[in-house]
């Protein structure tokens, strides 16, 4: 039997280690694979490769399981992860969801195998009666296994997507969005990098009754002075109807909710 491991975390900044301890603490790996990378598709780099190597595996009449943290590491996509959870099952690939073992391969399969046996009577007509009882019955079990699978994929889609809701409207109630779209004067997006960088300009700089020259700020934090003018622009548009403390607490609020969404998808 060969283990495989697979972690994803949506930025470079953020740590799968915490995945990889729980992963490890459960069984030896042969081989781990990360990705840094939005669950909203399972077109990722180290993902593909995972699918590809068990092809090969199974190819090769190999046993193969694969061990997630959760379900939403595998796919926050619901088609795209249910597709490709019954192209492993029923190629025999065991799948193991550490925080959701209601939904491992092996749970299922152990639910299809527990069906219920029919009877066999002296009477042709009772026999046909109840066992299409529980033809349906069992029917019905297996039904209510796959329908847990798929809504965990679901729900899994669900929660980023209510997060990105949240975000905006909660961006929309402060009237974030209309600050951004001053502040971005030609630019398509503001960076959460340039958002603390703000916050650090408004904290630091003279003109705001900091300490920092605009050249000593830029070379302590190895930006070009282009680029530091740039954000005081985008400032400044915002002091004509905010005040500092104002824009401190909005660009702060900004990047927080931007990480905070970046941590769930």
């Amino acid at each position: 039997m060969l283990y495989y491991g697979y972690v994803r975390v949506s930025t470079k900044k953020q740590s799968e280690q915490m995945q990889k301890d729980a992963i490890y603490a459960y069984s030896a790996i042969n081989k781990m694979y990360s990705d840094k990378f939005t669950g909203t598709t399972t077109n990722r780099d180290d993902f593909q490769k995972l699918v590809e190597q068990v092809n090969k595996d199974i190819k090769k009449k190999k046993q193969v399981t694969i061990i997630f943290y959760s379900v939403s590491r595998m796919s926050r996509n619901a088609e795209e992860g249910v597709k490709q959870y019954f192209e492993w099952y029923n190629k025999g690939v065991e799948l193991v969801f550490l925080k959701e073992h209601h939904i491992d391969t092996a749970s299922y399969r152990q639910a299809q195998s527990k069906a219920i046996a029919k009877i066999e009577t002296e009477s042709e007509s009772v026999n046909k009666c109840v066992n299409g009882i529980l033809d349906c019955l069992n029917e019905f079990i297996n039904s209510k296994v796959k329908d847990d699978i798929v809504k965990a994929f679901e729900q899994a889609q669900k929660e980023v997507q209510d997060l990105h809701e949240r975000t905006k409207d909660g961006m929309k109630a402060s009237g974030a969005a209309d600050k951004i779209r001053q502040a971005r004067k030609g630019q398509t997006y503001t960076t959460i990098k340039e958002l603390k960088t703000r916050v650090s300009m408004l904290e630091c700089l003279k003109p705001f009754g900091g300490q920092q020259s605009i050249a000593k700020f830029a070379a302590d934090r190895g930006l070009s002075r282009v680029t530091v003018y740039k954000y005081l622009d985008a400032i400044n548009a915002d002091l004509q109807t905010m005040t500092a403390e104002q824009a401190i607490k909005q660009y702060t609020k900004m990047y927080k909710d931007r990480e905070k969404e970046q941590e769930q998808e």
